[in-house]
């Protein structure tokens, strides 16, 4: 399928054995972050199936300028499984950047998707792609909410000009944040212990059967997902902690997370209830990352205040609400409504297309 966008442009849906050498060589100019070996995970090696991909080629020449991708995303809306897709990879050469070609291609991906058997489309754009995505059809829905957690301070003193005594005033600071702190005086909830794994199993899979009824939009995290997602990602390395009881042996949540220059960032989190479970969740995970000499702690919330009021009580702060989700869907569709209403969703980092 093509289209003619001017005399200069045309859109082609991509045939993914066919485009690999195109595909790479945009990311090369724009997406310097994606690794090569990324192209077979996400676009070939989905559980859920391959990515859709269309590409902008100059009519003359027919040299790729551009190209943006949908990956599928198994949404549960109210309790009913709905094939969505994470809208990513877009990308135009610098050359050809403004509301022409980008703009085409974002308006061929709605207009297809429905084609394409996806019920829905969300994102997280740049503010420069929200722009498009928004003139595209798009509708923003609302802002994700970075919070932060610092466990030690002796960085930040530094940062205010005072290096020289930073290791002396860091200490008490330190020690005192750390008494007061949430997790070192609160009961952790049954007799449980917090593992680190090396892949998800079985047990996660129950874990989801339980508690997947209880949100009202939120992406489907069943064992051979989580493990593609996280386990298998040859673009980042994941450390997977699980909370575990001790009697039975069933998980009762989980931490996916990715640590990097002294701060650790929470990418996933699931846990069978939002109170006492999640506290001692937390408490266990923030420990052990004190004790392995993170400086802080951050996650990015995209939902209801639940979750962002249990962090709250544990010591984060909002840092920013930069980046936008933006979703696609037919206003046709009986629950459509429900998709535009922030509150309703639940989608941290790993919801996202990696």
């Amino acid at each position: 399928m093509s289209q003619d966008l001017t005399i200069q442009y045309e859109i082609i849906k991509a045939d993914l054995k066919k485009v690999r050498q195109e595909v790479l060589g945009i990311w090369k100019e724009d997406l310097a972050n994606n690794p090569e070996a990324r192209y077979a995970w996400i676009y070939e090696g989905n559980p859920l199936g391959p990515a859709s991909c269309w590409l902008v080629k100059e009519t003359i020449g027919k040299k790729v300028i551009g190209s943006a991708a949908l990956f599928p995303r198994r949404i549960w809306v109210r309790g009913v499984p709905r094939m969505a897709a994470i809208a990513g990879d877009f990308a135009i050469a610098k050359a050809h950047r403004g509301y022409g070609p980008a703009l085409a291609l974002q308006r061929m991906i709605t207009s297809s998707a429905r084609a394409a058997s996806f019920d829905l489309v969300y994102g997280m754009p740049i503010r420069q792609a929200e722009l498009v995505c928004r003139r595209a059809g798009y509708k923003v829905v609302g802002n994700v909410v970075r919070m932060a957690k610092v466990l030690r301070t002796k960085d930040y003193i530094q940062r205010l000009g005072v290096p020289g005594i930073a290791s002396i005033l860091s200490t008490p600071v330190d020690f005192a944040m750390k008494f007061l702190s949430k997790e070192s005086y609160s009961k952790d909830v049954g007799d449980c212990t917090l593992q680190q794994l090396t892949c998800f199993d079985q047990r996660f899979d129950v874990l989801w059967e339980k508690v997947s009824s209880g949100y009202q939009i939120i992406g489907e995290r069943k064992s051979d997902y989580l493990n593609w997602r996280f386990v298998q990602s040859p673009q980042r390395h994941y450390s997977v902690f699980a909370l575990i009881s001790n009697g039975t042996d069933e998980a009762l949540g989980y931490v996916v997370s990715e640590t990097a220059q002294g701060m650790t960032t929470i990418i996933d989190l699931l846990v069978i209830d939002m109170g006492e479970s999640l506290d001692t969740l937390l408490s266990k995970f923030i420990r052990l990352q004190r004790e392995s000499g993170i400086h802080a702690i951050s996650i990015r919330y995209f939902g209801d205040d639940t979750l962002f009021s249990r962090l709250k009580t544990f010591g984060f702060l909002i840092r920013d609400s930069e980046l936008a989700v933006v979703v696609y869907v037919e206003p046709d569709l009986p629950w459509s409504s429900c998709v535009t209403e922030k509150k309703n969703w639940y989608l941290l980092d790993g919801d996202f297309d990696g």
